[in-house]
């Protein structure tokens, strides 16, 4: 079915629209036409006929072709408009098609009418094909870059380098963190060569594998450091033309500074927790073996007298079995197991209370200076881990010092904020005692900083050390939310800042009893241990001292004394962890029928295992085995002598940290 064309005719002579309309239904019957003779029909049918060409004559009343294209022009652009004039001078006829017209008949030439019509229409569509062509690629161009400008501000937000490089090397683009890495504008990139840009070199990087995937076809990758003492990770992926031919290789870098820092504090843990494993795993057996050695020890050499030879013997003995306890209790620290009982405590009274031992440590030819801070915040810690810390930077420095030299140690209040954090990994915002040990000593490379805190690394000669002096400073310090940092220079001595949480309160603590005070008493006891030798051992010392003491071999033992037993009895001496009840849920069972009686546990286990099987509480009084004759004498000697709520920890401090 032929498509209908619509005609409006604008003719004011009836006669000629009459011509006119016979021509047009001759060469193109079906079209429907419509004639106005005036403006206001004319302007009406522009829009209600919407007519698929325009004839027009161009002498009207009142009204001129000229107008009514102009109108047309304003109103259809698009549609084909036809003069149709009886006389028309070039000079008109070149205005009217200036103005829009696209063609003009002579009225006396009416068999050019229909072929200029098809022809208009045909041109019409071409036209409307075109520009709808053109809208279409302009909507594609627009689509096109906005995805251009989206995947370029893609690539840009990746932290990761990326360039894409032609065979000589050079640089064709790059995205916002590759202008960054090379501190260059695009301009002063693209076209360059990439190891110009580098090193400022005349060839290319070794080993370069941009280069090695051109060779090969296929991806490559290089890790290398740069001179500012990063890490990069260079990887090359070529890409290929419609022949299969490699025309360009992507090469993407990778600052992975950070990730090998953090895969080396992963080493570092594993290993701790290795070795913490291993010391956590013997400590309970190791700890009550040599708690015997040094009980029956100490107790064999106060009978003997000093001139006899199997006194210094045994002493050797004794002196080696505290040195084994030592070094499990190093072992125990650094790893963080030690069973600590922290509390509220002045850190320049504890320094102060140690400078004697400090002082006798380091000897006559170095000086120990202490400065304290005026005001110091107190601090939340076992007072016996800040003598550990102190006793291992003492030697550690006094080792350093050859000949005379000076030891500095200074408190202070210090406030950490987000931007120091920021440069010091681990570190945490907020307010801090600051801990500053420097010494004048033989000073540290930048490698061997690196390792000081690894478990069994030292730098002095065999036999000298065993590497666990600062892993053991490490632990504690971790152990307590601190931080610690290292600054030395070869010869130029080193200096520690260790970092502890402050804590608001008074400083608590526990009233010292001095153990050459320590005579012994006629109190009873209640001592319960299910290790047979340590029970017979601490039995043996403590009836020596003058106590009465009920001695059981279980929890269950031990309640059967408490009943049978008629007289007071005025402390439970008890190993933490036993089989099927705990000393302290002993404590509470005896306690219901003896609210006077006191408690003192002691325990060989690490402070993981105390924690989940036996865990101290507030106020507990505590000994970690393996310890002293003197030791535990003096620690019963001070529960008697000061009481359950007088020595025990202070109340309502920090959510049991107690059990480590």
């Amino acid at each position: 079915m032929a498509e209908t064309i619509r005609i409006l005719l604008v003719e004011d002579l009836p006669t000629d629209a009459e011509l006119v309309e016979r021509e047009v239904r001759g060469g193109l019957p079906g079209s429907q036409i419509l004639w106005v003779d005036n403006p206001r029909d004319y302007l009406a049918a522009l829009n209600t006929f919407q007519p698929d060409a325009i004839l027009s004559d161009y002498s009207l009343p009142g009204f001129d072709g000229m107008n009514a294209l102009l109108l047309a022009m304003e109103r259809m652009p698009e549609t084909p408009f036809i003069l149709v004039t009886g006389a028309m001078n070039e000079e008109t006829a070149v205005a009217c098609m200036k103005a829009g017209a696209w063609d003009y008949i002579l009225k006396d030439h009416l068999q050019r009418l229909v072929p200029a019509i098809l022809n208009s229409l045909e041109r019409g569509r071409q036209r409307r094909a075109r520009k709808e062509a053109e809208e279409a690629l302009a909507a594609s161009e627009g689509e096109y870059r906005r995805l251009s400008h989206e995947f370029q501000s893609l690539l840009d937000a990746l932290p990761d380098s990326l360039t894409l490089m032609d065979k000589d090397l050079k640089v064709h683009w790059a995205n916002s963190a590759a202008l960054k890495l090379f501190g260059k504008r695009k301009e002063g990139l693209i076209g360059h060569r990439c190891f110009s840009l580098h090193s400022q070199g005349a060839e290319p990087c070794q080993d370069c594998p941009v280069t090695a995937s051109f060779a090969s076809g296929e991806p490559a990758s290089l890790v290398t450091p740069t001179a500012d003492g990063r890490i990069w990770d260079l990887r090359s992926i070529p890409l290929r033309d419609d022949h299969g031919e490699i025309s360009r290789v992507i090469e993407l870098g990778r600052d992975i500074t950070e990730h090998r820092k953090l895969e080396a504090q992963l080493r570092q843990a594993q290993k701790m927790e290795s070795v913490g494993r291993l010391a956590g795993g013997i400590a309970h057996d190791f700890n009550n073996m040599l708690t015997i050695m040094i009980g029956y020890g100490e107790q064999v050499m106060s009978q003997l007298k000093e001139e006899n030879q199997a006194r210094s013997d045994i002493a050797e003995m004794v002196k080696a079995a505290r040195r084994s306890a030592e070094l499990t209790r190093q072992l125990l620290a650094f790893s963080r197991q030690q069973a600590v009982l922290p509390q509220v405590i002045d850190l320049n009274k504890r320094i102060n209370s140690g400078l004697k031992m400090l002082k006798r440590l380091v000897g006559e030819d170095i000086d120990l200076h202490f400065i304290p801070a005026v005001k110091l915040d107190m601090i939340y810690i076992d007072p016996g881990q800040i003598e550990q810390i102190l006793a291992n930077l003492t030697v550690n420095a006094r080792d350093a010092i050859v000949g005379t030299g000076l030891i500095r140690i200074e408190t202070g209040n210090i406030v950490l904020d987000e931007s120091y954090c920021t440069f010091h990994e681990g570190f945490v915002p907020g307010d801090y005692v600051v801990v500053t040990f420097s010494d004048t000593g033989s000073g540290m490379d930048q490698d061997t900083q690196q390792k000081i805190f690894e478990p069994f690394f030292t730098t002095k000669e065999e036999g000298k050390g065993t590497g666990l002096g600062l892993a053991t400073v490490y632990g504690i310090v971790k152990q307590n939310n601190g931080f610690i940092n290292v600054y030395s220079e070869p010869g130029e001595g080193t200096t520690f800042k260790i970092y502890f949480p402050r804590h608001r309160g008074s400083a608590g603590g526990r009233k010292e009893v001095r153990m050459e005070q320590v005579s012994g008493g006629s109190e009873t006891l209640l001592l319960v241990e299910d290790e047979g030798q340590i029970l017979a051992m601490c039995k043996r010392l403590l009836e020596k001292q003058g106590y009465r003491v009920l001695a059981a071999g279980s929890p269950e033992e031990a309640l059967t004394l408490s009943r049978q037993f008629a007289g007071e009895i005025h402390l439970l001496v008890s190993d933490l962890i036993m089989p099927h009840m705990n000393g302290r849920e002993l404590y509470e069972q005896i306690h219901g029928c003896r609210p006077g009686i006191r408690l003192l546990i002691m325990s060989g286990y690490t402070a993981d295992i105390i924690a989940k099987r036996g865990g101290l509480v507030e106020g507990d009084h505590f000994i970690q085995k393996p310890f002293t004759n003197t030791d535990f004498i003096g620690k019963v000697a001070q529960v008697l002598a000061q009481g359950q709520n007088g020595e025990g920890l202070p109340s309502g401090n920090e959510e049991g940290r107690h059990d480590g």
